[in-house]
């Protein structure tokens, strides 16, 4: 858990998605807000009032740890999971919880990344990206060729993203400090940026002309060598001065 992050809803203090291994607090936050936040990532409960439990109850209605009060009471069904969890991946689901997908890090990484990158080739202002939360890979293989370690951090439930940045910025806490990194912030809202994929510095202006160009008609990056060149040999008598 990470402590200190300024969210863009100011009225959380927390948020680890479920079965995650981070999470973060604001600085508002409290003991019992670090009790639920780890009770999603670590032992995958839901609120009270999810529609995925066995038993639905109204949202501030009981004392239980995992629902909008203060208790920090538990019922058996939570501490039968706490002790066999259920399986799987359940990798950033939404703000409020919803249906998870099992897909892999390295696949969500390439699929916003390539996404950007096609939306600036064809001149499209959006591109639609369903994941929430925090992923990192190390091995992360574009399509141009090149293995980039990458971190990407999205913090709003919106699925609608801009393909371009917003800032650019070499320091930044998404939900802690990456040293030694460059970030592409993105905002899917007016005010605070609210996706970040983080690189690392050496990289950066590969990634950024990978995904932003500026681009050939063919897609070929400015500035790169040509896949194919064609070479018209000269005849055999000719000269060349």
């Amino acid at each position: 858990m990470s402590l200190g992050y300024k969210y863009h809803n100011p009225t959380t203090r927390g948020y680890m998605p479920l079965r995650s291994s981070y999470g973060f607090l604001t600085p508002q936050a409290t003991t019992r807000d670090a009790a639920h936040e780890l009770g999603h990532g670590k032992f995958n409960l839901r609120h009270t009032f999810s529609p995925h439990n066995p038993i639905i109850l109204d949202e501030g209605s009981t004392l239980n740890l995992m629902d909008y009060s203060t208790g920090n009471e538990l019922f058996k069904y939570q501490w039968d999971l706490i002790h066999n969890p259920e399986g799987g991946w359940f990798v950033f689901e939404d703000e409020g919880e919803g249906a998870m997908v099992l897909v892999d890090t390295i696949e969500i990484i390439k699929t916003f990344i390539e996404s950007v990158r096609d939306a600036n080739m064809n001149k499209q202002d959006n591109i639609k990206f369903q994941y929430n939360g925090y992923y990192d890979s190390e091995e992360v293989l574009l399509g141009n060729g090149n293995t980039y370690h990458i971190r990407l951090f999205k913090s709003t439930s919106a699925n609608t993203i801009p393909s371009e940045y917003v800032n650019k910025s070499e320091y930044i806490e998404v939900p802690f400090i990456v040293p030694d990194s460059v970030a592409f912030e993105f905002s899917t809202t007016i005010g605070e940026p609210d996706l970040f994929v983080m690189v690392d510095g050496g990289n950066a202006e590969k990634l950024e002309k990978y995904m932003f160009g500026p681009f050939l008609t063919d897609g070929t990056i400015l500035g790169d060598p040509l896949p194919n060149p064609k070479i018209t040999p000269l005849p055999h008598d000719s000269i060349v001065w």
